[in-house]
C-alpha cells in the first residue's frame, strides 16, 4: 500500500479583513427612522504541518488564531459591539501508518464579549486521546478519551437593596426590596440604584469510550460496538451518564439483508432500552417485502425538571409490502400492530397506510386503531391525501 507523506516542515497562513455595512430606511408621513450596522472584522491565522525524524513515526498539526470584531449600531443612538477570540490547536498522531497508533489533540479558544447590555469572557478546552489498532485478521478497536469544560463569566446589573424601604417598593426573586427613589447607606454609588456582580458558569465533561467495528467474512455480517462512559458536572447539574450500541448488517446470496440495532442509555434522569430487528427478503416477483420487530422501554426518573416518574415500553411488528406494476406506476401497503403500556395505561394500536403512486399524483390513505381492554373496543380513524409527485426518472 503508498501513503502520501507530510512534508517535513510547512508553515501556512490567513490574513482576512472585511468591512461590511447593513442599512434600513423606514418612512411615511408620520414617522422617518433609519437603522445601520457597521462591521469590521480582523481574521489571523498560523498553522504549521510536518513530521519528527521520520514520517511513519510522528507526524503533527497545529495553528494558532486571532480574530477582532466590531459592530457599530445606529439608531436614535450608537453604541458598538467588540468580540475578541484568540486560541491554539495541537494535534499529533504517533505510529501513524502502523497497526497500533497513538493520537494526541489539545485546543483552546479565550473569547470576550465587550457589550454594553451583557458583557461576557468564555474559555474553551478540550483535549484527548485515541489508541487505535487494527489488522487485517483483527477488527478495528479505537480507545478514546477526551476531556471538554466551557467557562463563562457575565457581568449583570442589579439593584441595590433598601435598608428601610416605604410603601412605595416592589418584591423580586432574590427576596430584596427595592425603591426608585431611596438608596441605603451601605450603596457602593448613591448616585446609581444599580451595583454589578459577577456570575459564573461552568461545564465539565470526561468521555470514555471503546467502538470496536469488523467484518465476520465466514458469516458475511458487518458489526459495530460501541461503549461510552460520561462524567458530566456543571453550576446546574451533576451526573455519571453510560451509553451501550451496537450494530449488525448479514448479507445473503439471495441478496436478503438481515440487521440488528441495540442502544442502551443510563442518566441519572431515565433509563433507555430500545431494540430493534429487521428483514428484507428477496423480492417474489415484482414484491418487494420487509419485516422488522421493535422493543422500546424507557423508564423517566424524578429530577430538577419533573417531579413525576414515566413508565413506557411497547412491542412493535411491521411490515412494507412494495409492488411494482411498472416504472412509473406502484403500490406499497404499510401495515404495524403495536402492544404496550405507558404509565400502567394500555397503549396498544394496529393500523395500515396504502400509497398509490402514479407519475404525476399519489393516492395515500391511512387507517389506525386504538386497541382498549384487549382488542374488545377500538377507535377507528381515517384520512385520504392526494398530491404530486415529480415525473420519476
Amino acid at each position: 500500500m503508498g501513503y502520501i507523506f507530510p512534508k517535513r516542515f510547512q508553515l501556512y497562513g490567513l490574513v482576512e479583513l472585511s468591512y461590511k455595512i447593513y442599512s434600513t430606511e423606514y418612512s411615511n408621513k408620520k414617522i422617518h427612522s433609519e437603522n445601520s450596522v457597521k462591521i469590521f472584522t480582523q481574521h489571523y491565522k498560523l498553522g504549521a504541518t510536518g513530521y519528527i525524524y521520520h514520517p511513519k513515526l510522528l507526524i503533527f498539526s497545529g495553528d494558532i488564531t486571532y480574530q477582532k470584531q466590531n459592530q457599530e449600531f445606529t439608531n436614535s443612538s450608537i453604541f458598538e459591539k467588540k468580540y475578541k477570540d484568540k486560541g491554539y490547536s495541537l494535534n499529533t498522531v504517533f505510529l501513524p501508518y502502523r497497526p497500533v497508533s497513538l493520537m494526541f489533540y489539545i485546543n483552546k479558544l479565550d473569547s470576550q464579549l465587550d457589550d454594553p447590555t451583557l458583557p461576557v469572557d468564555y474559555t474553551t478546552n478540550s483535549r484527548g486521546l485515541q489508541l487505535k489498532i487494527t489488522g487485517r485478521k483483527i477488527p478495528t478497536i479505537l480507545f478514546n478519551y477526551d476531556y471538554w469544560d466551557y467557562k463563562s463569566t457575565k457581568i449583570l446589573y442589579k439593584r441595590k437593596p433598601l435598608i428601610n424601604p416605604d410603601e412605595d417598593y416592589y418584591y423580586d426573586d432574590d427576596d430584596y426590596y427595592y425603591d426608585d427613589d431611596e438608596y441605603g447607606e451601605d450603596s457602593e454609588n448613591n448616585n446609581s440604584p444599580y451595583t454589578f456582580i459577577k456570575k459564573l458558569d461552568y461545564i465539565k465533561t470526561k468521555r470514555y469510550s471503546i467502538d470496536v467495528t469488523g467484518n465476520l467474512k465466514s458469516l458475511k455480517t458487518l458489526y459495530g460496538i460501541n461503549y461510552e462512559f460520561q462524567d458530566y458536572t456543571s453550576t446546574l447539574r451533576n451526573y455519571n451518564a453510560n451509553y451501550f450500541r451496537s450494530r449488525t448488517v448479514t448479507r445473503f446470496k439471495n441478496k436478503s439483508i438481515f440487521s440488528t440495532s441495540l442502544q442502551y442509555s443510563s442518566l441519572d434522569i431515565y433509563d433507555l432500552l430500545h431494540f430493534i430487528i429487521s428483514l428484507r427478503l428477496t423480492p417474489l416477483g415484482k414484491l418487494e417485502h420487509d419485516y422488522s420487530y421493535e422493543y422500546f422501554w424507557y423508564h423517566g426518573k424524578p429530577a430538577y425538571l419533573y417531579n413525576t416518574e414515566q413508565k413506557i415500553f411497547y412491542h412493535r411488528l411491521k411490515s412494507l409490502l412494495t409492488y411494482r406494476f411498472s416504472q412509473r406506476f406502484r403500490a406499497r401497503l404499510d401495515l404495524n400492530y403495536k402492544i404496550g403500556e405507558r404509565n400502567g395505561e394500555n397503549e396498544s394500536s394496529y393500523g395500515f397506510g396504502l400509497n398509490v403512486l402514479f407519475i404525476f399524483f399519489s393516492l395515500h390513505l391511512i387507517m389506525d386503531s386504538l386497541i382498549k381492554n384487549l382488542l374488545i373496543k377500538a377507535k377507528y380513524h381515517s384520512m385520504i391525501s392526494v398530491w404530486a409527485y415529480p415525473p420519476i426518472s
